[in-house]
């Protein structure tokens, strides 16, 4: 849904996970919205990262291999791979957007 706040209309997308927050977000060469899942003060939360089409407002979400990770920061890369890491585990972890369940073994942290 969208508001009116003073001169600009601001539209809202609904996160599927209950418990999620959002805390950084970036785009890709698509026009896609990726951003970080977490909890609050170090609850788990929505341990994930997730794409946004603004297009649509189709949210997806992508689960990340440890518990209670809390995923922060995002970045995009020269090759336009997005970067994150895990606060959790001490990880650096990269997504290729184009077929972000490709990258497996480099959100492993490996």
């Amino acid at each position: 849904w969208a508001l009116y706040r003073g001169d600009a209309w601001v539209r809202e997308y609904k996160i599927p996970t209950p418990g999620s927050v959002v805390s950084t977000n970036a785009t890709d060469e698509e026009g896609y919205v990726w951003f970080t899942e977490g909890g609050w003060r170090g609850s788990a939360g929505g341990n994930k990262i997730g794409r946004l089409d603004p297009k649509t407002g189709a949210v997806e979400e992508f689960d990340l291999p440890y518990e209670n990770s809390q995923p922060l920061g995002m970045i995009r890369g020269k090759d336009d791979s997005l970067w994150f890491a895990l606060v959790t585990g001490a990880r650096v972890c990269r997504v290729l957007p184009r077929d972000p369940k490709s990258d497996q073994k480099l959100a492993k942290g490996r």
